[in-house]
């Protein structure tokens, strides 16, 4: 319903035109003026829609009052006069009043005029909130787009022509990243189950303003989780000293501001897009060659490193395969193998170190996915702390070898403990109703009768892995199984999983099993044949 106020200075006529309009129980009626000054008060008090508005008043006229609001001014005016004055016409024609309306008024006139004005509201509001969701929705799809191409620069995933077409990335610049870790904020204002987009709103911005004077342009800030990673483009006169600095000052900022503590490790400039995941990875094993006593800010200092050994993208999803496999003596296996290969090739301990750290973040990782890292992160601590420590790679492979088998048996009797009835009946009611495309937290929930927030909590906290996960890993080794046993189409065998969408059914089982189901298919009839 609209609000209208009524501007004029004969008594009688407001209250005759209030009644008449309050028995329309059309518009909303806001209050009344008998003069151009007190009109503006209200106004400017009350923003109503629209106004009806006599011309010639007491101390201000009501085209002088429409005139001194100007044009930041959101209100409809319609005008009301006993003189028909053409000159009165002109004037009002150039304040942009949307109605002119003689005394008396003709009801049948005055409501036709409300009308019209009511209706230019409603287009002039439905094509504000066009063009606002149209900024919104291309921002959104800008930042996802980006979001997407740097996760697969860092990934190592092939970047096609168009991506590069997209993206401000030159061939011949030199960007280096840097790893920005928030590691104490404050629970009282940022807790885990409060909305942290307001928190990354604001770190973006600070950011910005801080570190763009010392490189020549930042190409992105991923605030997407708690440790996020900025990309630059290294300017002719950068410096570390200069960057140390500034990231330094950022930090101060962060703490004083949102009380949050920051950690930044930083990687060399590289050439080109490439450039940007060398730089991402010698981030990474600074991040995880830092003490306790570390400052707030280290940068990657390159020892003799062999040009002919580099850590693939693809062994990382190796071993995350076989972690979630839990299969301890095939990832041994792995790791005695990739670890031979390099004592082989003679590859300098400070590489060979480099190399352990990545292996321990996808380790991290998973303790991370499974929701054990506060209970099972002292067993990663200890090789974090001591593989520095090691001369030799066989050290080194011995040492990730025995983490892993410890995390892997920690894992294992985490699965055994007592769990409550319902968490029981839950996993049951998941692996009987894995084909449902609507299996979820809410619905489950519901059919229980339980609160969703509290199933999740509980679920977690007993089973180890987020129901959501749970239910995904039941889908996985459902749709193994099946293209094992049956070799149905992929397009059958994700409905039969739960999934209505074929395509996001590959994605998920490329994720899980570091395969596409059509190669998955075809390698197991190769085996089989």
């Amino acid at each position: 319903m609209k609000t209208l106020v009524i501007i004029d200075d004969e008594v009688f006529f407001r209250k005759s035109l209030i009644n008449f309009l309050e028995k329309q129980n059309l518009y909303n009626i806001a209050g009344e003026a008998n003069n151009g000054q007190a009109g503006i008060r209200l106004i400017e008090n009350v923003k109503p829609d629209i106004a009806l508005v006599d011309i010639s008043m007491p101390v201000m006229s009501g085209l002088d009052m429409i005139a001194a609001l100007g044009t930041d001014c959101h209100t409809r005016f319609i005008l009301s006069t006993g003189y028909e004055d053409f000159d009165y016409a002109k004037k009002a024609i150039s304040l942009q009043v949307r109605g002119y309306l003689l005394k008396p008024l003709d009801h049948r006139e005055l409501m036709e005029t409300l009308q019209k004005v009511s209706d230019e509201i409603d287009q002039e509001n439905s094509r504000n909130s066009y063009v606002n969701n149209y900024f919104q929705f291309r921002d959104l799809y800008t930042r996802q787009m980006q979001l997407n191409f740097f996760q697969k620069v860092i990934s190592g995933t092939t970047i096609s022509p168009d991506d590069l077409e997209k993206i401000p990335v030159h061939k011949t610049s030199d960007y280096l990243t840097i790893l920005m870790e928030i590691h104490n904020a404050n629970p009282e204002i940022w807790d885990e189950k409060g909305d942290f987009s307001l928190l990354h709103t604001i770190l973006e911005n600070i950011c910005r303003e801080i570190l763009q004077p010392v490189c020549k342009e930042l190409i992105y800030i991923d605030y997407s989780q708690m440790r996020q990673y900025i990309i630059m483009e290294k300017s002719s006169d950068f410096s570390f000293t200069d960057l140390e600095q500034s990231c330094l000052r950022l930090a101060g900022i962060y703490d004083n501001i949102a009380q949050i503590s920051t950690f930044f490790c930083c990687g060399t400039p590289h050439e080109g897009v490439e450039g940007i995941r060398y730089s991402y990875e010698e981030a990474l094993s600074v991040f995880h060659n830092r003490t306790a006593s570390s400052s707030g800010f280290l940068y990657f200092m390159p020892q003799s490193h062999s040009g002919d050994f580099t850590l693939k993208p693809l062994v990382y999803n190796d071993i995350l395969i076989f972690l979630r496999q839990q299969n301890s003596p095939a990832l041994c296996k792995y790791i005695d193998e990739y670890f031979n290969d390099i004592i082989t090739k003679k590859i300098h301990i400070r590489q060979t170190w480099s190399v352990a750290a990545a292996f321990l973040t996808v380790l991290d990782g998973f303790i991370t996915e499974c929701s054990q890292r506060e209970t099972l992160f002292p067993l990663l601590e200890n090789a974090l702390n001591t593989y520095q420590n090691c001369q030799s790679a066989l050290q080194l492979k011995q040492l990730l070898q025995s983490t892993c088998k410890a995390v892997l048996d920690s894992l294992a009797d985490e699965k055994n403990p007592r769990k409550s009835a319902l968490v029981s009946q839950v996993q049951e009611y998941i692996c009987l109703n894995f084909n449902h495309p609507d299996l979820r937290l809410e619905t489950i929930a519901s059919h229980f009768f339980v609160n969703p927030q509290h199933l999740s909590a509980v679920f977690s906290q007993e089973s180890g892995v987020t129901l959501t996960s749970y239910i995904n890993v039941c889908r996985m080794k459902k749709a193994r199984q099946f293209l094992l046993e049956d070799s149905p189409s992929i397009q059958n065998v994700a409905s039969l999983c739960g999934f209505s969408d074929s395509g996001y059914f590959s994605k998920c089982f490329r994720k899980y099993y570091g395969i596409s189901p059509k190669n998955f298919v075809s390698l197991t009839e190769e085996n089989s044949y």
